[in-house]
């Protein structure tokens, strides 16, 4: 089940952002490292809690089963009270009109950037290659090397007590092979280890993308790291334990 909310100004009452979510979604913007981030929207929620206030939550529908549905009023809504800095007259924080995440599955450059841009994206996605080690592109390990990673993944998972079957730990080794035991000096490491027991080993900019893949913050796992913060006892990262090497 989806909502869309409003965040309000309680010195206007008038809206100041319009969202989509579901579960704590809302209430995440008012934590001290909201999940995602928003410099406009967090200066806003400063400037209420600085005169004693706390910013309103406004569930405007609730129990929507469509996502695609909840997209379309929280963009109505957006339209209807306008972005300040972006619509004449315009109120509120958020910076996209419409936060469809765009499907760009099977297009290529050209569909997506248009002709002229489209070089100018190819060029620094090759640039970035160079930059990385072919980071994020074809990796280039040997084949023995992707079984060895692999099959130490498979070893060190049967090593705990757990149910699953021999196929179901080569899935779990296949899947998680990329992000074990990847030695680069220039990058920083880190150790995760998961409210199950599971760990990895990530370098460079592989946390953020193991973020987006598994679902977490990136944010907080750099704010933990730089204030020495315990694991967090809520939100996405919940029970997970992050440690420099």
């Amino acid at each position: 089940m989806y909502y869309v909310y409003e965040l309000i100004d309680p010195r206007t009452n008038q809206p100041f952002y319009i969202g989509k979510g579901k579960g704590r979604r809302a209430k995440t913007h008012l934590w001290e490292v909201p999940e995602t981030r928003n410099r406009y929207k967090e200066n806003k929620i400063e400037s209420i809690r600085k005169v004693g206030l706390e910013p309103k939550i406004h569930y405007v529908v609730e129990n929507i089963q469509d996502s695609d549905l909840a997209y379309e009023i929280e963009s109505l809504l957006i339209k209807k009270y306008g972005r300040k800095g972006y619509d004449k007259g315009g109120i509120l924080t958020n910076i996209c009109e419409d936060a469809r995440p765009p499907n760009h599955k099977g297009k290529t450059y050209e569909e997506i950037y248009g002709p002229e841009r489209a070089q100018v994206e190819k060029q620094k996605r090759l640039e970035t290659k160079r930059k990385n080690n072919n980071y994020g592109g074809v990796n280039s390990h040997k084949q023995s090397t992707k079984d060895r990673i692999r099959n130490s993944v498979i070893e060190s998972h049967s090593r705990r007590d757990c149910s699953h079957k021999e196929s179901t730990k080569e899935k779990i080794g296949q899947s998680n092979s990329k992000y074990v035991g990847r030695l680069n000096k220039k990058s920083k490491g880190y150790h995760l280890l998961s409210p199950r027991g599971k760990e990895y080993t990530l370098y460079g900019k592989e946390l953020s993308d193991f973020c987006l893949e598994n679902n977490l913050s990136y944010g907080t796992f750099k704010k933990t790291l730089q204030k020495n913060w315990p694991p967090s006892h809520k939100g996405k990262n919940q029970g997970w334990v992050i440690t420099k090497i």
